[in-house]
């Protein structure tokens, strides 16, 4: 437990603050510098003339000013901006107006607990703004980032609506602990995004090295995305809508056989089965085949489970009020039909900010989002064959949907195979609904004690209710047939609170600028869960709503809690707007790691020099902005279980005196040594711009060690137990990012811009305890499909080397094996004519090489076109759907690569003679053949859009309105056989890049409107 006097503290702090405060002399001058269209502008100088003394505007463009001369001149002055003087003459507020200078317009970036001039910035950040968020319409903001920042990873799990993402920054820095980036939303360090409306956010700014990350400590490593939503604006009262109608289709079919196709096969594979003669299936099966022996459906599951899916979002904003106080509220809409049968998405959002200036000192700032979503993942539900996305490649196309007299047909009805039911049965009669609920909560009290001193204290508080409904009826095989119907009601309630106080101090003397904070937080997360589960209903009238109706039950419930106390430091020095220099520092500590490691410090420094400032340069014509920037610090990992450097208990079941007693045993052996995992990260840094910031080139390369990584460590059985947690690992992840903006053409009627942006990393595995052992962590398929070796990346595959298959020549070499000709012929490494793990290898690996995106703006007139092309190069995929669907017959149905088997006659082939799996067996070996080439180069987004002109405009009482057509996912070129080579069944760093059925991507179409008035 933490000791903390927060308000003793914090008293201390704001009666020296006060006492400093007293000094403040000569008259007040307040106002508000702007953009030509009345936006304001942060960070602006402000400076009495032919004085040192001045300040800067806040994020609101807003100022204030002691000033001793009534009649004194005020300098305003802004990189990107024409340096402009203003004679007070006696007046006491000013509203400036700074017209852009043809330099580049530095824009203003989200620090950590700030805001800072980008020509100031010293770590690597980079901002996607909210145009850019909006034109791409989806569920989640993530997805609309895609490609937008190098470095930044996003890919989904799968193509279910409102699904799951995989996210990281410059690679994977944890095995076993999260690798998710930090994201901190209006100020709450932590919350989650996945609730966000996209038509909300008004900014993303992704840190990315440790200079930038530092300030979070602990929960740093992994990178930052700090998301400011919008917030209302003084003047009149403006109401934006904006809405989208689209439909989603199915982007891509695998190729599987047919009716006339399988049943060749099935044929064919007799002829390998001595002593089973073919069936005579048109007498066996008179309803499926005619009496020539041909089948008489030919159904294509995959059409047959999936749809053409409609979808909407709708989104309405209204803003308004003074300088002295501002009210925003937001409505949000999405109803998103998934492309499988009864799959769905629904979301909804409202948020509501408030800003009020008490007094010229005192402001008050208020900002509520809530979120409710509900969701049917009947597609992720399935036990064995019995899942929805499996069975829809997998199941006999000459079985129909349904018979004519309604009942759905079941894999039962051809040779009496598994008990599987039909996709579209599977998808109509499961139900699995999802219903999430988040409250977020942001409240800010903010000081400004003198001109250049500010305080700040926010509480914030994140409460999330997640609930899963669940049932199967009592008549579907192999799922919930044998219990008589299955129910299942499960609720996890999440409720976060934090506590952040800091100063602000910003102030410029002469050439010299100094922009630093002081502060501490404190945060708690409780977490508590309950599920039950009911079987033995006697019919399925009350599915999950009556759980007393089942005879059957089960239950079972969890508490979890954390607490983080953090005291941190930052500090920016600007000499000359030529040299730069940051220093952070966090100190962090987590009720989650034991009693000896329990606090940690996390410092950062970082340097940057602006060379286009220099006198030898600062008259180019060429080079317009030049900036070199270097860092280094230490940031931690602290996503973790709770209790994980604790010994935990669990309940059991023991037999005594031949009775079984229920009782509580150790789980886990406690390790109150263990400590943060920690990464040491240094980047060099170049921001160039030529021609006026025609062109802009940022480039980065870095070099970042994990250490202390969190593994399972193998102690002495006499323990009772194999393995403790422990800090036994290292690895490496080094890089380089580049993001390239040109301005190709600019004329009064067309202009043509573009942005690539390019990433490469490389991931190593350093050491893995004492002896450096491999490991083999899963997920396994059958067999193990992953191992953690040193010097290779943690996405690496692990299985044998196909050669082939054993020609009718090599019948002796085959029996050395146990195999016979037509049987699969695989590396024997050590030639010794066994196989064991001596023979395995690494057979591909998950992360690509590079990733790059070409993004194009053109517009002409009223008319614009945006155009996102986004290729991966150089990762793999570990298809088990392909291992699936090739290893034999008769269960399934196949991949079209089944017709290229092995025969007599055709034997120079990798894919082995087909087997009837009830007599000739299976081969469930991991081997090369299912590792296939990731590449792809993807048509990410295509926007064509149309602005109305003023004149139309006045005649509608408009004050903005556009029109758009989008599309998502508008191609894919890939050699990949599944769905899409982006889908990944697991979330393990470790798994990535394996696929078992996944949901399949959609091709989306959306029409859009916006209006303002």
């Amino acid at each position: 437990m933490f000791k903390l006097y927060p308000k003793c503290i914090l008293v201390v702090i704001l009666l020296c603050l006060f006492a400093s405060s007293m000094n403040a002399q000569g008259q007040t001058i307040t106002g508000i510098v702007t953009e030509a269209d009345a936006s304001p502008l942060p960070g602006v100088n402000v400076l009495i003339k032919g004085t040192t003394n001045g300040t800067s505007t806040d994020a609101e463009g807003k100022f204030s000013l002691s000033v001793n001369d009534a009649n004194a001149t005020l300098v305003f002055s802004f990189i990107g901006y024409l340096t402009q003087e203003v004679a007070l003459q006696a007046r006491t507020s000013l509203t400036v107006e700074l017209q852009p200078d043809v330099r580049t317009l530095n824009e203003i970036v989200v620090v950590g607990y700030g805001t800072q001039r980008r020509a100031d910035v010293t770590g690597a950040i980079a901002s996607v703004g909210s145009e850019r968020i909006a034109s791409r319409p989806s569920a989640n903001p993530l997805d609309a980032i895609v490609g937008q920042v190098p470095g930044l990873s996003i890919a989904s799990n799968g193509g279910r609506p409102g699904g799951d993402l995989r996210i990281n920054i410059r690679g994977f820095n944890s095995i076993n602990a999260s690798n998710a980036p930090l994201f901190v939303i209006d100020g709450i360090v932590g919350a989650d995004i996945n609730f966000i409306n996209p038509a909300d956010i008004e900014s993303m700014d992704v840190l990315k090295d440790a200079s930038a990350t530092a300030i979070y400590g602990a929960r740093g490593a992994n990178g930052v995305v700090i998301v400011n939503t919008k917030k209302a604006k003084s003047g009149d009262l403006v109401t934006t809508y904006s809405g989208t109608v689209g439909v989603d289709v199915l982007a891509r079919k695998v190729d599987v056989l047919n009716s006339d196709q399988y049943m060749a096969n099935l044929r064919a594979g007799y002829a390998f089965v001595p002593g089973r003669p073919v069936p005579d299936f048109a007498a066996l099966y008179p309803d499926l085949f005619n009496a020539d022996g041909s089948p008489k459906y030919n159904t294509d599951w995959q059409d047959e489970a999936t749809r053409a899916a409609f979808t909407q979002r709708h989104n309405l904003t209204i803003s308004g009020g003074t300088e002295k106080s501002r009210t925003g509220l937001s409505l949000g809409y999405q109803n998103l039909d998934g492309i499988l049968l009864n799959t769905f998405y629904k979301k909804y959002n409202v948020g509501f900010n408030n800003e009020v200036q008490l007094k010229p000192w005192l402001k008050l700032s208020t900002n509520v989002m809530y979120s409710y979503t509900k969701t049917n993942r009947i597609d992720d539900y399935g036990v064995g064959a019995n899942n929805a996305t499996r069975v829809m490649t997998e199941f006999l196309p000459m079985l129909p949907v349904k018979y004519a007299d309604g009942h759905y047909s079941r894999l039962t009805d051809f040779l009496n195979m598994f008990p599987v039911e039909n996709p579209v049965r599977l998808l109509n009669e499961l139900q699995k609904i999802s219903t999430d609920n988040q409250l977020l909560g942001n409240l800010a009290v903010q000081i400004k004690l003198t001109p250049s001193l500010s305080f700040k204290s926010t509480v914030g508080v994140e409460s999330k209710n997640f609930n899963v409904d669940f049932y199967a009826g009592r008549d579907l095989l192999d799922i919930s047939a044998s219990q008589k119907g299955s129910a299942t009601r499960s609720s996890q309630r999440i409720l976060f609170w934090q506590n952040e106080n800091f100063m602000n101090y910003n102030k410029t003397f002469g050439q010299h600028h100094i922009d630093a904070i002081l502060g501490a937080s404190w945060s708690q997360s409780v977490d508590q869960s309950f599920t039950t589960t009911v079987t033995g209903f006697s019919d399925d009238a009350y599915q999950f709503n009556n759980l007393g109706a089942g005879t059957v039950f089960n239950a079972g419930s969890g508490y979890t809690a954390w607490k983080l106390n953090s005291y941190y430091a930052r500090a920016n020095y600007n000499y000359a707007d030529k040299y730069l220099f940051t220093a952070t520092g966090r100190y962090d500590g987590s009720s989650k790691f034991g009693k000896d490691n329990r606090y940690a410090f996390f410092p950062s420094a970082a340097v940057g020099w602006r060379i286009s400032n220099e006198g030898f340069l600062n008259t180019s014509n060429v080079i317009s902005d030049l900036k070199l920037r270097f860092s280094s610090g230490v940031t931690g990992n602290s996503e973790i279980g709770p209790y994980a450097a604790q010994g935990s208990t669990g309940n059991y079941t023991v037999i005594l005196n031949e009775a079984r007693t229920p009782g509580i045993a150790m789980g886990g052996i406690p390790n109150p040594s263990l400590k943060w995992e920690k990464t040491i990260q240094q980047d060099l840094g170049l921001d160039l711009g030529v021609l006026h910031d025609r062109i802009r080139l940022t480039a980065d390369l870095y070099l970042k060690r994990t250490k202390d990584l969190l593994l399972a460590k193998p102690i002495p059985f006499v323990s009772g137990y194999g393995t403790v947690t422990d800090n036994i690992g290292e690895l490496e992840n080094k890089g380089i990012e580049l993001s390239l903006q040109t301005h190709n053409i600019r004329s009064s009627n067309f202009q043509w811009n573009s942005i690539i942006n390019y990433s490469a990393n490389r991931n190593k595995i350093i050491a893995l305890g004492a002896n450096n052992e491999d490991i083999f962590p899963g997920p396994g398929f059958l067999a193990q499909t992953n191992i953690l070796r040193v010097g290779e990346s943690v996405g690496s595959f692990w299985g044998y080397r196909r050669l082939g298959t054993y020609s009718t020549d090599e019948v002796d070499e085959a029996a050395r094996y146990g195999k016979k000709p037509g049987d699969l012929k695989r590396l024997d490494k050590d030639n010794n004519g066994t196989f064991n793990d001596k023979d395995r290898e690494v057979i591909g690996h998950a992360y690509p090489k590079f990733e790059l995106m070409v993004g194009n703006t053109f517009t002409y007139k009223n008319f614009d076109l945006s155009i996102d092309i986004r290729g991966v190069y150089g990762n793999q995929v570990l298809n088990l759907t392909h291992h699936s669907m090739e290893d034999r017959i008769w269960y399934a149905n196949s991949y079209t690569s089944t017709l290229d088997a092995w025969t007599p006659e055709h034997q120079n082939t990798q894919v082995g003679k087909l087997r009837l799996a009830p007599f000739d067996g299976t081969d469930t070996t991991i081997d090369s053949r299912f590792v296939e080439d990731g590449s792809f180069i993807r048509g990410q987004n295509l926007t064509l859009g149309y602005r109305f002109s003023p004149g139309l405009l006045d005649k509608l009482g408009l004050k903005a309105a556009r029109l758009s057509f989008n599309v998502q996912n508008f191609f894919l070129i890939s050699n990949y056989k599944g769905f899409d080579p982006e889908v990944s069944t697991y979330t393990q760093s470790f798994a990535q890049g394996i696929e078992f059925h996944g949901y399949p991507k959609s091709r989306s179409f959306n029409l859009g409107v916006n209006v303002q008035f």
